[in-house]
């Protein structure tokens, strides 16, 4: 009896072995086809990270409360770099103000509307 609980248990060892396997490759896999930023974007995501904006604002549903999501910013017509300049400028409600030159509203806008654009892939890949 004991001896049949232990083939059981090396059993399931093994399948989430194999399974825990699969999952990283998939994952893997993915972030390295569908992840892929221009210079412009990485330069907009180091500014995303070095100011923090995270910790206020969510990129697909990670990050702070605070702030509106990020992930689809870019998907609202009105929403261009000019509007992305004035939030930053103005700090509406509790944001602080940040003084970016346009080289880097450009930036960080280029990375929010890529992330946008894979949000989009990614809805259309998975959601049929």
């Amino acid at each position: 009896m004991q001896k049949k609980l232990s083939r059981v248990y090396q059993l399931l060892i093994v399948i989430f072995a194999l399974f825990t396997v699969w999952v990283y490759l998939g994952a893997t896999n993915l972030a390295d086809n569908d992840m892929e930023f221009s210079d412009e974007a990485l330069s907009g995501k180091k500014l995303f990270q070095d100011y923090n904006c995270s910790s206020c604002h969510q990129i697909y549903g990670l990050g702070g409360y605070l702030g509106p999501d990020l992930t689809d910013f870019a998907s609202k017509e009105y929403k261009g770099e000019d509007y992305l300049n004035a939030m930053l400028q103005t700090g509406p409600g509790q944001m602080p103000i940040y003084y970016f030159d346009s080289g880097q509203v450009r930036s960080l806008y280029a990375y929010l509307n890529e992330l946008y654009q894979i949000d989009k892939k990614m809805q259309s890949m998975y959601l049929k």
